[in-house]
């Protein structure tokens, strides 16, 4: 079966492109990165498929962004793959969403540390309570 990417991500693909040419400029620097609600007939195209753009992934992230930042290290892994790019989501906005994005070299002091990995068992008591699937 050949490779099929996201339909969503394919949706935000100008975009992230245009995003990315920023992120360069701005190497080592935080940039706030609108993502746009989908157009009407996207969206339904998209339920058509089976896929909710404004659902959640599980962990609380709208469908939508993580269809951007998809098409984001989509587009970064066929452009450079000597810079890391890293995101945050910085929430819902009137109209759609706001995310940030730092393209830097590897190793520059600038890049945020890590997420710790995910790991099983839980390492902390607070960990054991803080699942992204529901308890039985």
């Amino acid at each position: 079966m050949a490779y099929r990417r996201d339909p969503v991500s394919v949706y935000y693909t100008r975009m992230a492109s245009a995003a990315l040419g920023r992120a360069w400029r701005r190497r080592g620097r935080w940039l706030e990165v609108p993502v746009p609600q989908m157009s009407s007939r996207a969206s339904v195209a998209c339920l058509r498929a089976g896929i909710d753009p404004y659902g959640t992934d599980g962990r609380g992230t709208s469908r939508s962004v993580r269809g951007m930042v998809r098409a984001l290290y989509y587009m970064h892994r066929a452009s450079d793959a000597s810079d890391v790019l890293v995101w945050e989501d910085l929430g819902g906005a009137l109209g759609g969403w706001k995310i940030r994005i730092m393209r830097a070299p590897r190793g520059d002091p600038r890049l945020p540390a890590p997420a710790p990995a995910w790991g099983y068992p839980p390492t902390s008591p607070a960990a054991a309570t803080s699942r992204d699937w529901p308890q039985r």
